[in-house]
Parts: C-alpha cells; sequence; structure tokens
C-alpha cells in the first residue's frame, strides 16, 4: 500500500510546519499515568495526555503522541505513573439550607438550570 508512506510523509510536513509558525510553537506537558479514562467511546483509556497552555493536545499513548513529541519542546511528568487519571467533575448540586443564600446569586454552569423566578443559561466554551 504505496499511500501510507505518503500520508506519513504529509502528517510530518504538516507538523513541521505548524511547529515552526512563529508564535505558535510552545512547549507541551505530557502526563504519563497507569490508566486515564477518557469518556470518549472511540478511546476509551490511554496512558499519555499531551497538554499545551490550558489546553489538551493529545491523549493516547507515547508512541502515538510521537509526532508532538517530535515537533515540540516537550516534559514527561510521570507523577501519575501508578494512579488512574479521571476528567474532572462538577458537582452542581445545592442543599437547601443553603438555598436562601446561593440562588440570589450568578452561577457558572455547565448545564441549563430553571430556577425558581429565572432561567441560567448553560456555558458551553470559555
Amino acid at each position: 500500500m504505496k499511500t501510507r508512506p505518503v500520508l506519513w510523509a504529509a502528517i510530518t510536513v504538516a507538523v513541521i510546519a505548524i511547529a515552526t509558525t512563529p508564535g505558535f510553537a510552545a512547549d507541551i506537558t505530557v502526563f504519563t499515568a497507569k490508566k486515564i479514562i477518557t469518556m470518549d467511546p472511540s478511546m476509551p483509556v490511554a496512558t499519555a495526555v499531551a497538554v499545551r497552555g490550558d489546553r489538551i493536545v493529545a491523549v493516547g499513548s507515547l508512541e502515538s503522541l510521537k509526532p508532538w513529541l517530535d515537533a515540540y519542546d516537550h516534559e514527561l511528568v510521570d507523577t501519575f505513573k501508578d494512579k488512574i487519571v479521571l476528567p474532572g467533575f462538577i458537582d452542581n448540586h445545592l442543599h437547601p439550607i443553603m438555598a436562601a443564600m446561593l440562588l440570589p446569586m450568578d452561577f457558572v454552569t455547565p448545564y441549563d438550570w430553571n430556577l425558581p423566578g429565572r432561567r441560567i443559561k448553560g456555558v458551553r466554551g470559555r
């Protein structure tokens, strides 16, 4: 199959072009773990996650992250090498005793809330 070498060459050229774009290149931190639960049905578990700034740029194994590692300065962090990493969860519940104090306040929530007397629109991005 001759298309594979051409495909890999195209991917490599694209990664290098992006990596050498002025102002684009940034350091990457790669966290490795015994297991990373991704909550993505197409890849439910991984062993490495690459982060640049406040963004996850790649998830998989160290081998699958190789194009990123070859293109950018990076730091490998194995703090979680014997741990299981889960996505962060937002627990947006309210105890009745606190409702009198909290309901008049502004909320930032990932879901739409129907509150007594008003509706709070969920945040769908940054």
